[in-house]
Parts: structure tokens; C-alpha cells; sequence
């Protein structure tokens, strides 16, 4: 840009000085000259002034875009491809849930920067962490508790076997488990994003088809899941989770709120108000009187009739499959290793995972090797795979579990 400009004022300068001398004594050919000179500054001037304004959009286009990469990263996770079917059984096989090696998984340690050398964080308790299961070529979401609360860490471990062994199309997939000395991580499936994420951004797109349809899938999924004495105590935009146009729930039992009474009672409400939200796409307001309005423009009937009835007079409230009857859906998902004639599933190739005996898959190995921080490590290099700071002081458990035919990829 600099050269054009001084080019510009070059050539102003030697048009002017051309017709200055020549026209010296005619003062109109004067005037024109000095014209032109002014005319090439003011070009000049203006062409400067749009490059600027140019690079200055194309600067802000491409931070613009950099940015969005990372938002889309962060909502999209690690979940399902846009056409993979998500709407399968957690466990097909009825398998009892697995304790993993440091071979099969990993979790993904938290860093920080202290000076110029980067330290690992250590695990928190109840805590959400990024991992891989390698058996299946899966991410997961990892849940952190401290073993230390022994009693805590064994409640939670009870919940999550509970939710394994409900196997309900509609709940979230748990991979395993990995436990030391002091903490304890349980592998569930990513989703496409948390259903928190879809209510708070706005530009996500939300049609009415994909409300009523994953208020169906929750409602399915409850039903059935009640039917099993399977109850849930925290249903919320955290627990219900997006699965590209589904919804699946996580956590039965993980985080009740404290002083219910009845849970099935109890679940029936949070579902009201969850997809209270999802209809009105607004926050609750703080009087229950507000809730009584109107259904939004476009909402379906259907939607509209079932969640005012679960969030209105208690005593008439219906149970998940009176719900499933006003939203028109069954009180089942169809099992698609039924509908399709065969197991939708790709397994782990054979000789993936060594076999193991069957009171490795339930029964805690001896502990042998305790959780060791690791020490501040300069910079850089920095690691070359999100997975190579992975947690590194869990036992090994032994052998590990048998993988062939139990989840699919």
C-alpha cells in the first residue's frame, strides 16, 4: 500500500511540475495544474483510506471465523456423526459394567500455565473431564470423584451401575469405570451438546419438530424407565442431553435434589419444567402462577396439552405414560436389533482386548500404584495429542474385561 501511494503522489508531483512552467504566465493554466495536483493527493488519500477499511474487515472476517471454529468445537463435542443412529441400546448384551485399564482409556488432565512451565491440575471431585476409550475409538465424558469419600464414591458407583443394567434406548451409554486410591472415573458417551447449550444460545436452531421429538424421546424414556423402579431425582437442562435431533438422559441418581419425597412424582414435575423451557425457549419465571400462559406461535397441541399437565394441579398430574399418551408416542423405543433384523452394531475388532475373567469385570483389583502429580514441565513442548497428559497413576487393574460383543462403535 505504501509504494502505491507514494507512486500516486510521484506522479502528481511530475504533472505538476510540467504544467507549472509551461503555463507560468497564464494564470487559468496555473490554477488547472495546481487542480490536478490536489485532485491526485485527494485520490490518493481516499484509495489509502479503503485499503485500510478493507484489510481492516478482512481482519475482523477471519477472527470472526476463527472464533466460530472454536464455539462450533465446543457446543459439538465429540458426539455422534449427523447421520449415525443414536437411538440404540446402551447395552446390548445385558453386560456387567467394566472396570478399564490405563490400555483401553484415558482422561484428560487439566494443565496451567505457572510461569514459563506448564503444571498438571489435579483431578477435582465431582467433576467433568474430557477422555478416549480405545477399545471402542470413542471419546467420552468423564466423571470425577475422590475415593477418599469411599462411601460417596461407592453411592455414585451404585447409581451408575443401576443406569447400565437399566438398558433403555433413551439413556446415555456408560463405557466403564477406572478407579485407584483416590479417585474414580466414570466413561459415558459424548452428546452432540448439552440441552443448557441449545436453551441459552439462541442461534441455535430449534424447530418445533425436533422439540416435540425429543420431548417424546424423554417421555419414552421415563416411562420405561419407571416401569424398571428406575428413578431419576434431577432431571434438568444438564442431565438431558442432545443427540443431533434426539434426546437421552444421563445421571439417574447421581445429584437428586435434596428432600423429595416421590421421586416418580417428583421426576413427573421436572419434566414439566424442563420442557416448559424448551417450548417457551425462556427461563422459568419465579412465580409458578407465570407458568399458566399460552402456548407459543407454532408450538404443537400435543407438547402444549402434556407439559401443562405435568406443571399443573399436583393431584391430577398423569404418570409417564399417561405423558406418552397425550404426546402420542409409545411407552417403549423400538428396538432396533428387532426392527432390523440384526445388531446395528460394529464391534471392536477380534483380539482388541485380551479376555478376562469374569470377577474382573465387578470386583475392585488391589490397589498398587498411587496417584502421583506430576511435576511442573517446561515449556515447550507442549503434548502432541489432547490424550498424551492423560491420567497416569490409576492401577492396571489386572486383566481387562471382554470387549467382543458388548459395545458397538
Amino acid at each position: 500500500m505504501v509504494p502505491l501511494i507514494g507512486s500516486i503522489f510521484a506522479a502528481s508531483n511530475s504533472i505538476a511540475s510540467l504544467i507549472a512552467p509551461a503555463t507560468a504566465s497564464d494564470s487559468l493554466s496555473s490554477t488547472i495544474g495546481i487542480s490536478l495536483f490536489l485532485l491526485f493527493w485527494v485520490a490518493a488519500l481516499v484509495i489509502s483510506v479503503l485499503i485500510a477499511v478493507f484489510a481492516v474487515f478482512i481482519a475482523i472476517a477471519a477472527f470472526a471465523l476463527f472464533v466460530g471454529l472454536i464455539i462450533f468445537q465446543f457446543v459439538r463435542g465429540g458426539g455422534p456423526g449427523k447421520n449415525e443412529n443414536v437411538m440404540v441400546p446402551p447395552n446390548p448384551t445385558n453386560a456387567p459394567l467394566v472396570r478399564l485399564s490405563r490400555d483401553q482409556a484415558r482422561v484428560t488432565q487439566r494443565t496451567r500455565r505457572h510461569g514459563d512451565h506448564i503444571q498438571f491440575v489435579p483431578f477435582e471431585d465431582n467433576e467433568w473431564y474430557q477422555g478416549r476409550v480405545s477399545a471402542v475409538g470413542k471419546s467420552a465424558r468423564v466423571f470425577c470423584n475422590k475415593v477418599n469419600k469411599a462411601e460417596h464414591a461407592d453411592k455414585i458407583l451404585e447409581t451408575v451401575r443401576a443406569q447400565h443394567a437399566a438398558n433403555i434406548i433413551g439413556i446415555c451409554r456408560v463405557y466403564g469405570f477406572m478407579r485407584d486410591n483416590q479417585h474414580q472415573f466414570i466413561f459415558k458417551e459424548t452428546p452432540t451438546r448439552a440441552l443448557q447449550t441449545v436453551l441459552q444460545i439462541k442461534l441455535f436452531k430449534f424447530p418445533w419438530e425436533t422439540r416435540l421429538q425429543m420431548t417424546r424421546d424423554v417421555a419414552t424414556t421415563m416411562a420405561q424407565a419407571h416401569a424398571q423402579g428406575l428413578t431419576h431425582g434431577n432431571l434438568c437442562d444438564t442431565t438431558i442431553l442432545v443427540f443431533n435431533d434426539h434426546a437421552k438422559i444421563d445421571d439417574f441418581g447421581l445429584n437428586p435434589e435434596p428432600g423429595i419425597q416421590d421421586y416418580y412424582a417428583h421426576d413427573i414435575e421436572q419434566f414439566g419444567r424442563i420442557f416448559w423451557r424448551v417450548m417457551h425457549r425462556r427461563s422459568l419465571p419465579y412465580d409458578p402462577a407465570d407458568l399458566m400462559i399460552p402456548p407459543p406461535e407454532g408450538c404443537p397441541p400435543e407438547l402444549y396439552t402434556a407439559v401443562m399437565a405435568c406443571i399443573g394441579n399436583p393431584n391430577e398430574r398423569p404418570n409417564f405414560e399417561g405423558v406418552c399418551k397425550l404426546l402420542g408416542c409409545p411407552t417403549r423405543h423400538p428396538d432396533p436389533l428387532a426392527t432390523a433384523g440384526g445388531a446395528p452394531f460394529m464391534q471392536p475388532p477380534a483380539g482388541t482386548m485380551p479376555p478376562a475373567p469374569a470377577e474382573a469385570q465387578t470386583a475392585f483389583p488391589p490397589e498398587t500404584q498411587p496417584y502421583v502429580q506430576q511435576a511442573p514441565m517446561p515449556m515447550p513442548p507442549m503434548p502432541a495429542s489432547n490424550y498424551d497428559n492423560s491420567y497416569p497413576g490409576h492401577t492396571e487393574g489386572g486383566a481387562g474385561p471382554n470387549w467382543d460383543n458388548m459395545y458397538g462403535t
